[in-house]
């Protein structure tokens, strides 16, 4: 669903906003303007996605950074609807719609990390 042209702005902050740009079969092209909740440099981030046109869904998505070691982070990805309306739970299937997506996403960070 990711798109190449996201922001490049440096977050340094909750309440910063980064644009991606976002592609689905039901919505076409489209932004999401997600607004950073939860920041704490080199050990987590999560934020709430949303839209200029749209009110946000209560949607939260988050990573997790440990250490392990001196050259291995260990990530953890969380996608929580918990606060969202049940229409939106209902179509993203309390998350689980997330899941394969969030698996590739973490494969790729892998594999872009152990070239680096």
């Amino acid at each position: 669903m990711l798109r190449t042209g996201a922001s490049d702005e440096l977050i340094v902050g909750v309440g910063d906003v980064f644009v991606t740009k976002m592609y689905s079969t039901a919505m076409g092209d489209y932004e999401m303007h997600n607004r950073i909740v939860v920041f704490e440099q080199d050990r987590c981030i999560a934020w709430e996605p949303g839209n200029p046109e749209l009110a946000r869904n209560g949607s939260l998505w988050r990573y997790d950074l440990i250490p392990d070691g001196p050259y291995a982070t260990v990530v953890t990805e969380t996608y929580d609807c918990s606060e969202s309306p049940e229409s939106v739970r209902e179509a993203v299937d309390d998350g689980n719609a997330w899941l394969a997506g969030m698996t590739k996403t973490l494969e790729r960070l892998d594999e872009l990390c152990a070239t680096q």
